[in-house]
């Protein structure tokens, strides 16, 4: 693992074990990031293997991400940055249809900003406000009720803004 990456993460070079194991998969992919494609770089960073190191190594892992409105200019960037955490699958729940080619564990779930603020209002059994898609993260600690559907298959789950 280069020098760079190991002080930007905060490495320990005593780490051993499953630790040690994950932080060197971790440095493989870092490497990888110059790779000209999404599917260059699942194929170049990880070596074929993404499935296969996410089975024997981490567990299912869900981030749901709610975005609406227009992806920003830098979207690209961040799905990359998805695609090297192969470890977790990140859920885009939006009403964008776009262009852009997804690596294998984000996936676009398509609904509307009204059916949403109806599934709150249903879960917590109020017919709470929300008037701009910015403030569904008030709501974030109830995401696992909400956005229950999308978690069935996962142990872990989370949030992102």
């Amino acid at each position: 693992m280069n020098m760079e990456f190991e002080e930007e993460i905060g490495v320990n070079n005593n780490d051993t074990g499953a630790d040690a194991e994950r932080l060197e998969v971790v440095g493989l992919k870092a490497e990888g990031l110059e790779a000209g494609s999404l599917d260059e770089l699942n194929r170049d960073a990880l070596g074929g293997m993404q499935d296969e190191i996410r089975a024997t190594t981490f567990p299912k892992t869900a981030i749901i991400v709610p975005y609406f409105g227009k992806f920003p200019s830098y979207f690209g960037l961040w799905l990359r940055s998805c695609a090297i955490n192969p470890e977790i699958d990140w859920l885009v729940v939006t009403d964008i249809e776009s262009d852009y080619t997804f690596p294998v564990n984000v996936r676009l779930v398509s609904r509307d900003f009204a059916s949403v603020v109806r599934r709150i209002q249903e879960v917590l059994g109020s017919d709470v406000v929300v008037p701009v898609p910015h403030k569904l993260c008030d709501y974030k600690v109830f995401y696992g009720l909400i956005f229950n559907d999308l978690l069935v298959d996962y142990p872990y789950w989370g949030h992102l803004s």
